[in-house]
């Protein structure tokens, strides 16, 4: 019997390091590079691309195997420390002391490091056991997402920001992608960048103060207007009459 609890244990312990693995993979990875790597057929791109497609369901998903995880882990680890050691109160509390730590540095902030900077290679390697918890856990997936639903109706909490945040950043993980690849000039992805941070700037800066713009009065003879062009190098200049 103990040594069930104890496999039941390491088992628990390898699920928490994966989902916390997964959180940050999914979180992370470029659904462009991933797009790339599911037309030249990597293994494990295409299963990848379809969770990065359901993103909140995936994600739910792992915010309740993380618990589940970390809850069974706990609750075996005592289990076992009392049935097989008869360790008392003060023992038990060192034990859980040095578990926190223990689950902190090696389930939490080791893996989530490794996934920040390899999340595309992680979500490859992740991709099929997350399909088959997506499918295991779809009740508790369900009600999740609709108690969710429910919760930002109730508090009319809107989500149109963050939709278009995300389209704007997954343009520009686009084309800094076909830059990268040689397929899309580099000048064109800077005219996109620009385009993009264009609400970032204010009228302020966009404006030209009257006193100087270049332009000319309607009456001036045309030779002073071809003076003013070959001084200025401007294609258009503005005419105006009697201040308007």
């Amino acid at each position: 019997m103990i040594l069930l609890y104890e496999i039941l244990t390491a088992v628990s312990v390898a699920l928490l390091f994966f989902f916390s693995l997964s959180e940050i993979a999914v979180i992370s990875a470029n659904r462009a590079a991933v797009s790339a790597m599911k037309d030249r057929r990597v293994f494990g791109a295409r299963a990848a691309f379809r969770i990065l497609e359901k993103a909140e369901r995936t994600m739910s998903m792992i915010l309740i195997g993380s618990n589940i995880a970390t809850i069974s882990s706990t609750a075996f680890i005592t289990f076992v420390a009392v049935e097989s050691f008869r360790l008392g109160a003060r023992d038990m509390a060192f034990l859980t002391a040095v578990q926190t730590v223990l689950f902190l540095i090696f389930c939490e902030a080791l893996p989530k490091i490794v996934a920040r900077f390899k999340a595309d290679a992680v979500i490859l390697f992740v991709a099929y056991p997350l399909h088959l918890f997506l499918f295991l856990f779809a009740p508790l997936v369900s009600v999740a997402l609709a108690f969710a639903r429910r919760s930002r109706s109730a508090f009319a909490i809107s989500q149109d920001s963050d939709a278009s945040q995300k389209a704007k950043d997954e343009i520009d993980s686009l084309f800094r992608l076909g830059s990268s690849e040689g397929s899309i000039e580099e000048t064109h992805s800077r005219f996109v960048n620009e385009i993009l941070s264009l609400h970032r700037i204010t009228v302020t800066e966009a404006m030209t103060p009257t006193i100087d713009i270049v332009s000319i009065e309607i009456e001036r003879p045309v030779s002073e207007l071809l003076t003013m062009i070959q001084k200025t190098r401007f294609s258009r200049i503005p005419v105006y009459r009697d201040d308007k």
